[in-house]
């Protein structure tokens, strides 16, 4: 129903010319999560915004540690297989 949804609106802003072509995308998947979530969740959506911060703290240090993880080890795989290279000056100030 998400994919249905989805192509659909990507039709219609295509039929209706859309002028913000880099927001087509967005918008197309925010009608098709609107409408999922209001026909199969009957409107309510729980997101677990409401958990107990004993619960909420270890599991966003965890998220954090992975982010971190991750960057880290796609920058190592880049450095390592192409000649790309940080410069000084170029990125952030620190």
């Amino acid at each position: 129903m998400f994919v249905c949804f989805y192509v659909a609106t990507l039709i219609l802003l295509e039929w209706v010319r859309f002028p913000l072509d880099q927001w087509v995308g967005l918008i197309a998947v925010s009608v098709a999560t609107l409408f999922a979530v209001m026909i199969c969740e009957h409107g309510r959506w729980p997101l677990g915004l409401f958990v107990s911060p004993r619960f909420a703290i270890p599991e966003f240090l965890i998220g954090c540690a992975w982010g971190i993880a991750i960057i880290g080890a796609c920058v190592a795989l880049v450095l390592l297989t192409s000649n790309v290279r940080e410069a000084r000056g170029s990125g952030f100030p620190w």
